[in-house]
């Protein structure tokens, strides 16, 4: 069997759907090494081997943001559809997966792949051309898709409930934290938050600044936090720029005269699991989330997590972290406080973690996917 995955999303800087795409590259050869997997930009636009992460920005340098207009986006997307159209039409391939919610057009079987309905039932946290081409686009992908994976049972119930799609047609399968997630010893540590400035105690977000992940609150929060605490446990901020965020640097501009916060901007695997294993928590109370891979890898590190009780994160952790409503500021600063003071909640929540993080498996993953892939095959 020859599968078309559309990789585009590997392109740098690699967000979660990114990530997503790679994990799924290297492990599906792993469990189904009879069938051939093609990621379609890096074969015949890059003509190169996709690579874990590429050139990132020097430790401790400015966060950036990278959006293209948005005229320019779908003039490449344009393109880059002709060329995959092109393409399809000589090479032999017996299934085509859309990784990224909206499959481009084909006529063979396509499997689509939808992480959240975010864009369509919260337009106002996505760019409006973004918003414009969900809009103009995705009942068609209803349509074309043969069947869905879906990233949460809670993905998988919003489809049902909102978009009348058949449950027979969706799939939900479980991403997992990466390989390199797992607890490094501080020794090991030491000199990454040197580099970067970084001295534990300290709480951890990760993401990226855009406004669903709902980061301004996050601020306000901590703060909310008496004064000793704050001198205590600094607040690290992990993650590039999304859109929208002038509002939130100016609120961490003001934050940062205190000197109690740190923006590192985005950061590779290595470094970034240095931060979650030397964190007090990651402290994440998104406001809405197909997954969310952030408090599973912290968790993989051996730290709790603070997460919203919205959205797929309840599901995700279960009852190894602490759930807060996101829309309470207070709500949340209470949940710092109480992972700062109560080491016995701490233990018992990193020991949780740990296990539920190894409940997931990218193995499994690719597992799952290769049986739809199989089901669903041209002839």
């Amino acid at each position: 069997m020859r599968v078309v995955i559309n990789d585009r999303p590997l392109r740098k800087p690699r967000t979660g759907v990114g990530q997503y795409v790679y994990q799924l590259l290297q492990a599906l050869p792993a469990v189904a090494p009879q069938h051939r997997f093609v990621p379609f930009h890096f074969t015949y636009v890059a003509r190169r081997p996709p690579d874990p992460q590429g050139p990132l920005p020097a430790p401790g340098g400015p966060i950036q943001g990278s959006r293209k207009p948005w005229f320019v986006r779908r003039l490449l997307q344009g393109s880059y559809e002709v060329l995959f159209n092109a393409v399809t039409a000589v090479a032999r391939f017996d299934l085509y997966h859309e990784p990224n919610h909206i499959p481009m057009r084909w006529s063979g079987p396509t499997i689509t792949t939808v992480h959240d309905l975010s864009a369509l039932r919260f337009p106002h946290w996505h760019p409006a051309d973004r918003v414009r081409w969900y809009e103009a686009e995705f009942e068609r992908s209803l349509w074309q898709t043969d069947h869905f994976i879906a990233a949460s049972w809670f993905t998988k119930s919003e489809m049902i409930r909102l978009l009348g799609v058949s449950p027979l047609r969706i799939t939900v399968s479980y991403q997992a934290p990466r390989w390199q997630f797992w607890p490094r010893p501080p020794q090991a540590c030491r000199q990454v938050l040197s580099a970067l400035g970084i001295e534990p105690p300290y709480l951890l977000f990760v993401g990226t600044l855009e406004p669903r992940k709902n980061l301004p609150r996050v601020v306000e929060a901590y703060g909310l936090l008496p004064p000793r605490l704050r001198r205590r446990f600094r607040l690290v901020i992990v993650g590039g720029l999304g859109w929208s965020f002038d509002e939130l640097l100016r609120s961490l501009h003001l934050a940062q005269a205190g000197e109690s916060i740190r923006v590192t901007g985005f950061l590779d695997d290595e470094r970034l699991a240095c931060l979650y294993s030397a964190c007090h928590a990651l402290i994440w109370p998104s406001l809405y989330e197909g997954f969310g891979l952030p408090p599973l890898e912290c968790m993989a590190c051996g730290r709790p997590a603070v997460v919203s009780n919205a959205g797929s994160l309840p599901e995700v952790v279960a009852g190894a972290a602490l759930k807060v409503d996101p829309q309470d500021v207070e709500a949340i600063a209470s949940a710092m406080r109480w992972i700062m003071e109560d080491g016995a909640l701490w233990v018992r929540l990193a020991e949780r973690g740990l296990r539920r993080a190894g409940e997931f498996s990218w193995q499994r993953c690719a597992g799952e996917h290769l049986a739809v892939y199989e089901r669903f095959r041209a002839g």
